[in-house]
């Protein structure tokens, strides 16, 4: 059965509850049907996903096993696995797995479940559905509800379709304070490109630290907080520290995070100058199918604030626990709100602390493009997803203050 699937199921729940665990690992085997992925699941019409080219087969109570194994060569299938206490085999359909668009497998197994149906000793036809344990976090500083901008953006409901396995968020910021018990493990890729090394160690303001732990720190561990993407990894540039960010230490910072793989880039930094390196750099990283992520900044204003203001950069807002825009929050080009006001994440010397500010709320919109990336979405689809699925929460439509309104997460992962 579906061993690689569960391993991935598991390993992106990071150390679910034992129970579930053991459960899963009864239910999907060793050794059979590969890795449960986006060449490997199918979605029903409405929504649900099931095992690609795979039937579950009830026959009546007494069919002889000759007349069994006669509509199974009769639907060309095989059988992978006999539930015998319910009369039940589970079925594989080589011609169906073998086609290439999910549509095309969708239509030829439709027309195997309606023959199978008409089958004389067959009682029930059913698809193999894919069913996914119900994730909460036990982190204390979650369960104690000192975090409530993850429930404000329903992340908590999004982690039932998807933690973000395999999606790499880079943090272009001060850097990031290790060892930290919720971030160590969590860092694929480390550069400080202000000194030339591979150590991008955090300022003692820890501005990087705060980001990096909303986006991904580790969650489930029964301390701290929780991250808005589980799973993700993340790849820190160091490129200054809490006096400022240069453009050309910036732009270095993104090129890097692009030859590493990254999905999205988070930039909660800013000013009122436009760089022809810097937007050239975002539009490299586009055009190479990263998302762009940037804070809207923090005086209040209509100015433009760059790299927020430019085409291929999603910018975003700060709102509060009422859903009213931050005082401080900038407004004009916003394409997305998101919470930026007593936001709890991880901070140098292994500890948490509230901060605030547009910077605080643009990291949640990376890690959301983070988890959409996961599930193997480009980054115009990331962006389409993210804006259009939003909670309108100012005046309606699209608008100055609060952009297409306040990110959903859960409506953006939905299959």
């Amino acid at each position: 059965m579906r061993s690689d699937g569960v391993r991935i199921l598991l390993q992106a729940r990071i150390l679910a509850m034992a129970a579930t665990i053991a459960f899963l690992l009864v239910w999907l085997s060793p050794d059979a049907r590969g890795e449960i992925s986006a060449s490997t699941v199918d979605e029903d019409l409405q929504g649900n996903p099931y095992a690609a080219g795979e039937l579950l087969v009830t026959y009546e109570p007494g069919a002889s096993e000759q007349a069994v194994d006669e509509i199974v060569e009769g639907a060309k299938a095989r059988v992978d696995e006999e539930l015998g206490a319910l009369d039940t085999q589970l079925l594989s359909f080589p011609e169906v797995k073998h086609a290439r668009s999910e549509n095309a497998r969708e239509e030829k197994l439709q027309r195997a479940k309606k023959s199978l149906q008409k089958a004389p000793g067959v009682k029930h036809v059913d698809y193999n559905y894919l069913r996914l344990p119900a994730y909460e976090a036990n982190d204390t500083r979650f369960v104690g509800g000192d975090q409530w901008n993850l429930y404000d953006i329903h992340a908590p409901a999004a982690w039932d379709q998807t933690l973000g396995k395999g999606a790499r968020v880079a943090v272009v910021d001060t850097g990031i304070a290790l060892p930290h018990p919720d971030l160590g493990n969590k860092v694929v890729a480390q550069k400080d490109v202000v000194d030339n090394d591979n150590r991008a160690e955090d300022d003692t303001r820890g501005h990087g630290t705060h980001v990096a732990g909303t986006i991904g720190a580790v969650t489930d561990n029964n301390k701290g907080v929780a991250a808005v993407c589980p799973a993700c990894r993340l790849l820190v540039a160091r490129s200054g520290d809490f006096r400022g960010l240069f453009d050309d230490d910036v732009v270095q910072s993104i090129y890097w995070s692009v030859q590493n793989n990254a999905s999205a880039i988070n930039l909660s930094l800013g000013s009122s100058r436009p760089s022809w390196s810097l937007e050239h750099s975002v539009n490299y990283a586009w055009q190479h199918d990263v998302v762009v992520v940037a804070a809207a900044g923090n005086g209040n204003t209509s100015e433009p604030q760059y790299p927020a203001a430019y085409k291929n950069v999603i910018s975003v807002a700060a709102t509060d626990e009422s859903h009213k825009r931050a005082p401080f929050s900038n407004f004009g080009k916003i394409d997305v709100a998101a919470p930026g006001v007593d936001i709890l994440s991880t901070v140098p010397g292994g500890g948490y602390r509230f901060k605030q500010g547009t910077s605080m709320a643009s990291p949640h919109v990376a890690a959301l493009a983070g988890m959409l990336a996961s599930q193997g979405r480009s980054a115009p689809e990331i962006r389409r997803r993210i804006e259009r699925s939003a909670t309108d929460i100012g005046p309606e439509g699209k608008d100055k203050y609060f952009g297409w309104g306040l990110i959903a997460a859960n409506r953006a992962v939905k299959r």
